[in-house]
């Protein structure tokens, strides 16, 4: 056997992907921007989410283009080719990607939430299983050790599986109470939000997992999917009525969140009733 391990870095191509991501994320924040100020204030609930996820995406695929927020991660003995025998396998691992999906993904799926018409409880309960997917998935991709890599993958699946509950189930009953525009566009786009969900940890099993994909095809792949989750979903949302026809109302913020406060009524200090 082989003593020298092998390591496995991003190559060229896996570069130009994260670069890419870097480019859209920043061109969709700045769109995303300018288009909201065609919407009354009232309707801008769903770009100012959409800008601040692309926003993190672009910070984060900043510091992933640029050489950071990567770790080398212990693979074990594997076959490689050029290798005769099994050799130690160690490999380039973004956790920047979990940083950014800690906070991206929980915001996606509060817009689904708010979109459905689901109760807070769900919505909250949707949040934490999507959050405990990320940090799994986290877990299982920065472990060295095969058998508990694994098991944390499993546990991500167990937590995907009552993700697509409450989008595929819950979410998809609550908003048939409010138009048919409204509910086309929930089914379609929460079925959409668990394919591409699901391929998260598909991706990470046959990169991490069993060593079948280079670092390069599993960032070219990552970026693929946070561009259809930041980018496709955010414009989308942001359309939102114009898909429906004006019928949603349900993320209309109150007046008296987007108008000044002066405009209530005199400001008064505290105290200056004693003045």
């Amino acid at each position: 056997m082989d003593l020298a391990p092998v390591v496995l870095t991003i190559n060229h191509a896996g570069s130009v992907a994260l670069w890419t991501g870097f480019g859209v994320f920043t061109l969709s924040s700045a769109l995303l921007f300018v288009l909201s100020f065609r919407a009354p204030a009232q309707r801008r609930t769903f770009f100012y989410f959409g800008m601040l996820i692309n926003v993190l995406g672009a910070l984060n695929y900043y510091k992933m283009a640029s050489g950071d927020g990567s770790a080398l991660v212990i693979q074990g003995l594997r076959k490689v080719s050029g290798h005769p025998e099994p050799v130690l396998v160690v490999r380039e691992v973004f956790r920047q990607h979990y940083i950014d999906w800690s906070l991206a993904t929980v915001l996606n799926m509060f817009q689904m939430g708010l979109l459905s018409g689901m109760s807070w409880v769900n919505i909250v309960l949707l949040l934490l299983t999507n959050e405990a997917v990320v940090q799994t998935g986290w877990v299982a991709a920065m472990e060295s050790n095969q058998t508990r890599k694994y098991v944390w993958w499993a546990f991500s699946w167990l937590f995907l599986a009552a993700v697509a509950y409450l989008l595929l189930v819950v979410g998809k009953k609550d908003v048939k109470s409010q138009p048919i525009r409204v509910g086309a566009l929930y089914n379609s786009l929460a079925f959409g939000a668990f394919i591409l969900l699901a391929a998260y940890p598909i991706n990470l099993f046959f990169a991490e997992g069993l060593g079948i994909s280079s670092v390069g095809v599993e960032q070219i792949a990552y970026s693929t999917f946070d561009i259809l989750a930041k980018a496709g979903f955010g414009i989308i949302l942001a359309a939102v009525d114009t898909l429906t026809d004006h019928e949603y109302t349900l993320a209309t913020m109150p007046e008296s969140w987007v108008e000044p406060r002066s405009k209530t009524g005199a400001v008064r200090l505290p105290g200056s009733d004693n003045l």
